[in-house]
């Protein structure tokens, strides 16, 4: 029930709002920057990301990347965190064709 609290509070919140592609970056935000973040204000903070791939990201309100990945191996474990995210909020700004063919870039 809290979740779709959550939800539903965000909805109302941002109605009539387009959703920012910006990261949203404070002096509380875990976020690093780089090619791959997570939409703040699309994320529902289901944890699912995380799961995936969780030597690059966390969950505190909302799902984050801690590390932008280097290797082969974390841009797989990436792009199937994106591919496992409810809400489609994990982002790819980079110019990789493979990886932007698999994920949302806007």
């Amino acid at each position: 029930m809290n979740l779709l609290r959550r939800i539903f509070d965000r909805l109302r919140r941002n109605k009539g709002t387009p959703p920012t592609t910006d990261i949203v970056l404070d002096s509380t935000s875990p976020e690093l920057e780089g090619d791959w973040y997570v939409e703040a204000d699309t994320c529902m903070s289901c944890g699912a990301p995380p799961i995936q791939a969780p030597d690059l990201m966390g969950l505190r309100d909302r799902c984050y990347f801690h590390k932008q990945p280097s290797s082969e191996a974390e841009v797989e474990r990436a792009c199937k965190a994106a591919e496992t995210s409810c809400c489609d909020a994990i982002r790819y700004r980079g110019s990789d064709e493979r990886v932007r063919s698999r994920i949302r870039t806007d």
